[in-house]
């Protein structure tokens, strides 16, 4: 069945009681320089009367569109607020925009719902508008909703994290196998943990290129011993870092010199070492000339 992108009478939201719900019921959240108003249900939809020109807060498609179900499972509005748009032209035009954004996305946005009806929000930081920054959140799902869509193994950049709770061993075996590559992953548990548990380990050495006890991943440093890097998708070549001392092995390629004549050779590789530099020979670091 194709799927329809109009936006009709019945999916916008007009009725006072509705938006007296919004804003009583609902939560927000900002993206600058945006408040979004927004709560979920699954009430049924009654609609003003045709002459209403309100329409500035819309919902989802009607009973009929999703299959008889109730209207909407989401209701919400947009702030644009006189802050950052002091013309109503500018105001109106963000309106219409942003409607048109709606309709064109609403089918992809209905699917997301459904997918991520059985994930909560259990924490959130200070919300705000203000340009480049972004408000944390906490959210948590089961193991069974997690293993069952797909879409909760996406990574997002920014101050947000999934809690996954496994009601057996085997549960938490499928969710570390189910991971995408990561450039770090996080082990905590006691010493006894840890020993009881060397198979999930291993299970999670196949997922990242950094694995951390007891800790969160520190900044990035140029050290010897930093890998910052992983399996796709977290990096394209998992065979090398992007940060320390060993990524310069992204930039080179292995040459071999078979009989050359001293002359032609890197001062790197001459017999008589004019570097004086430490070297590899048959197994053994030198740093003399070679006889």
């Amino acid at each position: 069945m194709t799927k329809q992108f109009t936006l009709g009478k019945k999916e916008r939201l007009k009725s006072r009681k509705q938006i007296e719900q919004l804003f009583k019921q609902g939560k927000s959240f900002a993206i600058y320089p945006f408040k979004i108003y927004y709560v979920l249900n699954s009430i049924q939809i009654t609609p003003r009367p045709e002459n209403s020109t309100d329409s500035r807060l819309w919902t989802p498609p009607s009973a009929k569109a999703t299959g008889g179900k109730p209207d909407s499972r989401l209701l919400f509005g947009v702030g644009a607020g006189t802050r950052n748009f002091k013309k109503a032209v500018d105001r109106n035009r963000i309106k219409r925009l942003t409607r048109e954004a709606y309709r064109l996305q609403k089918n992809a946005l209905q699917q997301k719902l459904l997918e991520t009806e059985n994930v909560q929000v259990i924490a959130s930081g200070k919300e705000n508008d203000v340009q480049k920054s972004a408000t944390a959140y906490m959210f948590h799902t089961t193991a069974d909703n997690f293993l069952s869509n797909g879409n909760l193994v996406h990574e997002v950049f920014g101050p947000a994290s999934i809690h996954v709770t496994a009601a057996t061993k085997e549960e938490l075996f499928k969710i570390a196998r189910k991971l995408p590559g990561q450039l770090t992953i996080s082990i905590w548990g006691t010493e006894e943990d840890l020993s009881e548990n060397t198979a999930l380990v291993q299970e999670l050495e196949l997922k990242a290129g950094r694995i951390i006890f007891n800790n969160v991943p520190t900044g990035v440093e140029v050290t010897h011993a930093m890998v910052h890097g992983g399996p796709y998708p977290a990096t394209t070549d998992s065979r090398s870092t992007s940060v320390g001392t060993t990524a310069i092995y992204r930039f080179t390629r292995a040459v071999c010199y078979q009989n050359s004549p001293q002359e032609l050779l890197p001062d790197a590789l001459k017999n008589e070492n004019p570097l004086h530099i430490w070297r590899q020979v048959n197994g053994a670091f030198l740093n003399g000339a070679i006889n």
